[in-house]
């Protein structure tokens, strides 16, 4: 599965940012694709007297920036995402845990920050960071936080506790 969604986040224009759940910068990324190469087919079948000689050209070179780019940015994800392994994930959660139930907030934050960065969005993570920025004083990052939280948590594993978290903030 995970070969798919790579081959997805690669071949498709913003394919990467839909993965992400970045659905709007994604359906934005490929509108602009796919009205580049419409325009550039419809112009090359009418072909209109006086079109100046850069247009098909900027068309085409439109088009192609946009799917390097894509792959650029979706490669760039896929190589985020392998960089720490399960294991090590598990380890650093653990660490940050650890931090959270001392009470160093800003240490909790700092390990679960570099987490999230190294790999996919990961709602445990999330939850614990948005409950470290609470416990630092920082509501509205924290409120922040925890709806992002939510986004996230498609199986609804966080909704009562997101939502008392919340309230009280």
């Amino acid at each position: 599965m995970r070969i798919i969604k790579a081959i997805f986040a690669v071949t498709v224009p913003g394919g990467a940012a839909v993965l992400r759940k970045g659905y709007l910068l994604g359906a934005a990324v490929l509108a602009l694709w796919v009205a580049l190469v419409e325009a550039y087919v419809v112009l090359r079948i009418v072909s209109p007297e006086g079109l100046r000689g850069y247009v098909m050209p900027a068309l085409v070179w439109g088009a192609v920036g946009i799917s390097a780019a894509n792959a650029l940015v979706a490669a760039l994800f896929l190589w985020r995402d392998s960089r720490v392994g399960p294991s090590e994930r598990r380890a650093l959660y653990r660490e940050a845990l650890e931090a959270f139930a001392r009470g160093d907030d800003a240490e909790c934050e700092r390990i679960l920050k570099g987490l999230l960065w190294a790999g996919a969005p990961d709602v445990d993570c999330l939850f614990l960071r948005a409950q470290a920025a609470a416990g630092g004083g920082r509501s509205r990052r924290a409120k922040r936080l925890f709806r992002k939280c939510r986004d996230f948590d498609e199986k609804g594993k966080w909704d009562w506790e997101i939502r008392n978290a919340i309230e009280k903030l």
